[in-house]
């Protein structure tokens, strides 16, 4: 079984399974570097959400929903990240899209914790990353 990429490549799913893990593995890495001491005070559940918008460039270092973050100030985040003019246009024309979907859903899990409940940031197989 093969995983295509266009008409140029393939790989065997055994292949992608591997380049997929580094891949995560180095946008995770890079979260966790960019969070500092503060990615002790955030869930695994919450880091998910992170990471997602990290990989797909909706939550950066200089964007002021990761600064609120970084300060624990979680509620605000929230409404920051939503302050984003493609959820804003995309929203308006289908609330069921998925990047809209996926934005409701960060916004959520910053609402919700407001408290730290432990637990380490891992992996598809249970390693802990921190």
């Amino acid at each position: 079984m093969y995983v295509s990429f266009g008409s140029a490549t393939q790989l065997e799913v055994e292949e992608f399974d591997l380049l997929n893990e580094a891949f995560s593995r180095h946008n995770v890495d890079r979260l966790i570097t960019d969070l500092g001491s503060s990615v002790s005070d955030i869930d695994p559940d919450l880091f998910a959400h992170m990471a997602s918008a990290y990989y797909r460039g909706g939550l950066k270092p200089e964007h002021e929903t990761f600064k609120l973050i970084q300060s624990g100030n979680y509620s605000e985040a929230a409404d920051e990240f939503l302050r984003n003019k493609e959820y804003e246009r995309l929203r308006a024309l289908n609330e069921e899209d998925g990047v809209v979907r996926r934005m409701d859903e960060m916004a959520s899990a910053l609402r919700t914790y407001g408290y730290k409940r432990g637990g380490k940031i891992r992996d598809a197989y249970g390693r802990s990353y921190i």
